[in-house]
C-alpha cells in the first residue's frame, strides 16, 4: 500500500493539485461568505460541503483509472447521456426557465454537465480513430452530426449558454487533429452568424430601430444581400483560392446559419433577451435587465486593493449582487477580498489550464493528449466566460466559475474531468 502512494505521489501533477486544492479553499471561504445572510445558509452550505467531499473523491478514483478504459465502453455512456436528456425534457425541474435539472428532493442534478464530458470523450474516441481521414469532408460532417443530438436536446429544454460551452470543443479538437482549413473556417462562420443574429435584433430592440421590422419579416433577402458580399470579401483576406463551389458552400452554410440565429432568437425567453440587452446597453434599464452587471461591477470595483473583508461587502451582504453565491461570485471576491485575491485566483486559474497544458503535451498518446487538451478548452473557456460576464465585457450566460461557485453539479463533473486529466500524466511513466 505504502509502495503504490509513493508511486502515485511521484508520478502524479502535485503542482496542479496543490492549485485545485487553493482554488477549491477560495470557493469554500466565498460560498460561506456569499450565502451568510441567506434563510437556507446552513442547508446550502452543507450540501457545498458534501458536494466538495464527493468531488475529490471522485476525482482521485478517475486519477487511478486508465484514461484508455475508456476507449470502447465511452458509446455507452454517450448513448446513456442522450436518454438523459431527454428524459429531463419531461421530468426534470425547470429553473431559470429552463428544465434542465432532476430534483429527487435530497439532491439536485444536471444531465447537462454530465453530457458534456461523455460528448468530449466520444469526440475524442471518434477524431483518434478517424486521424487517417481527418482531412475528409465525410469526417467533418460526422463530427457535427455525432454532436447534433445533444445539442438539440439541449436546446429543447433551452439552455443556449449550455451549447454555447460546446462549440470552442469542436473548434479546438478540429483544429488540434488538423482538419481542413475551410472545414475550421466553416465551425467559426456558423458559430459567427448563429450568435450574431440575435445580437443585432437585440441591438435593434435597444435602438427602437426601423430596421427591426425589416430584419425580422425579410430575413432571408438579409442574408441574401450581405453573406454574398461577406463572403467574397473573407475568403480573399485569408488567401484561400478561390472557386465557385467553395463560393456556393459558404453562400448556402451562411445562409442557414443565419436561419438557425432567427430560429434561436425566435426561441429566446425574456430573461435570455434581457441579458443580451444589459450586454449591450446595462444603462438602458438599471433596475431590470441591466441590474446585474451594473451591481456587480459597483462591488468590485468598490473593493479596491485589499478588499472590504469578509462578510463585510455592502453589495453583497446586503443582497444587492444577484446570484452572489453561484453566477456572480467572482464579484464577491473582487468587493470583500480586494484586486489582490481576484488577481490570485486568477493566476491560478492560468497554472492550472498551464498544467493541464503540460499533460497534454506530454501525453504518451494521441487519445490522452485529446482528451487534456478539449478539457482544457473548456475549463479555461468556463472561466472566461464566468469572469468577462461578470465584469460586463461578455453576455451573461448563467456559466459557473469553476471550481469555486455553489453547485453540486458542476464541481463534481469538473472533478471528474480533472481527476481523467490525472490519469493521463501518470499513466505516462507507466510501463
Amino acid at each position: 500500500m505504502k509502495t503504490e502512494l509513493k508511486k502515485y505521489l511521484k508520478n502524479v501533477d502535485l503542482v496542479l493539485i496543490i492549485a485545485i486544492f487553493l482554488i477549491v479553499s477560495i470557493g469554500i471561504a466565498f460560498v460561506y461568505t456569499a450565502s451568510y445572510n441567506m434563510q437556507n445558509f446552513v442547508s446550502l452550505f452543507t450540501k457545498q460541503i458534501v458536494s466538495i467531499i464527493l468531488g475529490f473523491s471522485l476525482l482521485l478514483i478517475f486519477s487511478l483509472i486508465n484514461y484508455n478504459s475508456y476507449y470502447n465502453i465511452i458509446k455507452y455512456f454517450y448513448i446513456f447521456s442522450i436518454l438523459l436528456l431527454v428524459l429531463v425534457l419531461f421530468f426534470g425541474k425547470t429553473v431559470k426557465g429552463a428544465r434542465s435539472w432532476f430534483d429527487f428532493y435530497f439532491i439536485s442534478f444536471q444531465p447537462t454537465e454530465l453530457s458534456r464530458i461523455f460528448v468530449i470523450l466520444t469526440f475524442t474516441v471518434f477524431i483518434d480513430k478517424n486521424i487517417k481521414n481527418v482531412k475528409s469532408f465525410l469526417v467533418f460532417i460526422q463530427s457535427f452530426l455525432l454532436f447534433s443530438p445533444i445539442l438539440i436536446l439541449i436546446a429543447m429544454q433551452p439552455d443556449f449558454g449550455a451549447i454555447l460551452t460546446f462549440f470552442p470543443v469542436i473548434f479546438g479538437i478540429c483544429f488540434l487533429s488538423n482538419m481542413r482549413k475551410i472545414y475550421l473556417f466553416s465551425i467559426l462562420f456558423f458559430i459567427f452568424f448563429v450568435s450574431i443574429i440575435p445580437l443585432i435584433r437585440t441591438f435593434f430592440i435597444t435602438t427602437d430601430s426601423l430596421l427591426l421590422k425589416y430584419f425580422t419579416v425579410n430575413w432571408t433577402v438579409f442574408s441574401l444581400l450581405i453573406l454574398a458580399i461577406f463572403i467574397y470579401i473573407v475568403l480573399k483576406m485569408l488567401k484561400i483560392n478561390f472557386h465557385k463551389l467553395i463560393y456556393i458552400y459558404f453562400s448556402i452554410l451562411a445562409i442557414f446559419s443565419v436561419n438557425i440565429g432567427f430560429i434561436i432568437d425566435s426561441y429566446l425567453k425574456t430573461y435570455q433577451r434581457n441579458r443580451l440587452i444589459a450586454f449591450l446597453n446595462p444603462e438602458l434599464d438599471k433596475l431590470g435587465a441591466g441590474y446585474n452587471i451594473i451591481q456587480s461591477k459597483i462591488a468590485i470595483g468598490s473593493g479596491g486593493l485589499l478588499g472590504k473583508g469578509l462578510k463585510s461587502g455592502t453589495q453583497t451582504q446586503l443582497g444587492f449582487v444577484p446570484e452572489r453565491h453561484t453566477d456572480f461570485i467572482f464579484s464577491v471576491i473582487g468587493e470583500e477580498s480586494g484586486f489582490l485575491l481576484a488577481s490570485f485566483t486568477i493566476l491560478l486559474y492560468l497554472l492550472i489550464c498551464y498544467r493541464i497544458f503540460l499533460i497534454a503535451k506530454n501525453a504518451k498518446d494521441r487519445f490522452g493528449s485529446l482528451i487534456c487538451s478539449s478539457f482544457l478548452i473548456l475549463f479555461s473557456f468556463f472561466v472566461i466566460l464566468n469572469i468577462g460576464f461578470v465584469l460586463g465585457l461578455l453576455p451573461v450566460t448563467g456559466v459557473p466559475l469553476p471550481l469555486i461557485s455553489y453547485g453540486g453539479s458542476s464541481f463534481i463533473v469538473t472533478c471528474i474531468m480533472l481527476g481523467i486529466i490525472l490519469n493521463v500524466g501518470i499513466e505516462r511513466y507507466a510501463n
